[in-house]
């Protein structure tokens, strides 16, 4: 399906399964097409569109402005917010016929959702993935020095201008599939399928301090989806954040005052004796003979000596009539 919004229209491959009331609409990232949501490789383990389909859940993965089959304005005009604008439209045309819309992006496409969430507010949620609040430097700048414009690469001739970017032959697993086991029929397919991102919205997703105000502005369920081994995000600044948060807690765990443990025992046995029915009082006088009561012992009151075999009367103790 195509759908037309002020920067040009917007192509998008819904898929439907019986009786599906809501749909995902799938936005991927720079580089990245349509493709990217339903991978031609092992697709009963690689295709997110399957997974979802076969869920019940409708999915309408489209191709952001600039890239696959959609419209190609200038490079100039593609920041993040034009996207979102497109996506906007996107939401409108598919709103009728579903209970529930849900945004799902990845990297740029993350922040075309979450820009379009935010602004107009007529989506049941928004998944997350690949972006999250902080960016690791050292990680994401050797993605950027892999970007070349798009005329002069391998990718077929669209009429794009020099603004449009993509990656250099042979990049994409560094850039994206490291630290992962190299596989090479998976690596074929994304290098056949890649597209393009513009400048604008690499700057528009990179720059978090315009991304965070408006992800606060967001009033739908979010989930958030991150690999370990992203580098883009995933790096030594956000090891060491977690090393820190882990000390934190280690720290006000240590400075948590405990009780001993006996006087933990003594508070459960406290409680199992307070909810325990009382012990109707012994009809006959219970044997001296037998072992010493704590109450006595903490007393420090001696018991008296037990009866001698044979005696007509009691040994002389505490609480004996002289």
């Amino acid at each position: 399906m195509t759908v037309p919004s002020s920067a040009g229209s917007v192509y998008g491959r819904l898929c439907v399964p019986e009786g599906a009331t809501t749909v995902q609409v799938l936005v991927p990232g720079g580089t990245y097409s349509s493709a990217y949501w339903d991978i031609g490789h092992d697709p009963r383990t690689r295709s997110y569109r399957l997974a979802m389909n076969t869920a019940g859940i409708a999915t309408l993965a489209v191709d952001r402005l600039g890239s696959g089959r959609s419209s190609k304005p200038s490079s100039l005009l593609l920041g993040v917010g034009t996207q979102a604008e497109a996506l906007h439209a996107v939401v409108r045309s598919v709103r009728p016929r579903f209970d529930r819309v849900v945004l799902v992006g990845h990297s740029v496409g993350s922040a075309i959702a979450v820009t379009e969430a935010a602004t107009h507010h007529d989506v049941d949620g928004v998944v997350v993935t690949g972006l999250t609040h902080q960016i690791n430097l050292p990680g994401a700048v050797p993605v950027f020095t892999t970007l070349i414009p798009a005329p002069l690469s391998d990718l077929p001739g669209y009429g794009l201008d020099l603004g449009y970017l993509t990656t250099s032959p042979g990049s994409r697993y560094a850039s994206f599939h490291t630290p992962a086991i190299p596989d090479p029929a998976a690596l074929a397919f994304d290098e056949a399928t890649k597209t393009v991102v513009t400048p604008l919205e690499t700057v528009d997703t990179v720059l978090i301090s315009t991304l965070v105000p408006m992800t606060r502005r967001l009033t739908v369920p979010v989930m958030l989806v991150m690999g370990a081994g992203d580098a883009n995000f995933c790096g030594p600044r956000s090891a060491r954040t977690a090393r820190q948060r882990r000390r934190s807690g280690r720290r006000r765990a240590a400075s948590t005052p405990r009780r001993p443990t006996s006087a933990r025992t003594s508070s459960r046995a406290t409680a199992t004796r307070s909810t325990s029915p009382p012990t109707p009082p012994p009809t006959t006088a219970p044997s001296r003979t037998g072992p010493a009561r704590s109450g006595d012992a903490r007393a420090g009151v001696k018991r008296p000596p037990p009866r001698s075999p044979g005696a007509g009367r009691p040994v002389r103790g505490r609480g004996s009539k002289r």
